[in-house]
């Protein structure tokens, strides 16, 4: 696999807002505010650590560099069902890190 998850920290605060400052990006995700602000990551980043949703950092493999995020919420048990989302930066698209990401998180 090319990318591993991860628990998201205060220093990937910065990473956070330059990948996720993309209107490429933000366009095709209905919850990532545009555009994306240190409050935003902060709140990103205190949301991975909340029980009711699972939010992780998509992280390059041989460089160890944060390439995304992925999240599990809205749980619904009853179905065994729950909401997946994932972004990645655009300097990593087409090197199958969202799909490699998927595979690991399920």
């Amino acid at each position: 696999m090319p990318v591993s998850l991860r628990e998201l920290t205060e220093a990937d605060s910065v990473k956070l807002i330059s990948l996720a400052n993309n209107p490429s990006i933000a366009n095709d995700m209905c919850t990532l505010p545009s555009p994306f602000t240190k409050e935003d990551a902060f709140q990103l980043i205190e949301r991975s650590k909340d029980d009711q949703e699972v939010v992780l950092g998509v992280v390059e493999n041989e460089t160890g560099q944060l390439t995304g995020v992925i999240m599990l919420r809205d749980f619904e048990p009853s179905h065994r069902q729950a909401e997946l989302s994932i972004w990645i930066g655009q300097d990593y698209w087409g090197k199958s890190y969202g799909s490699s990401a998927i595979i690991e998180m399920t």
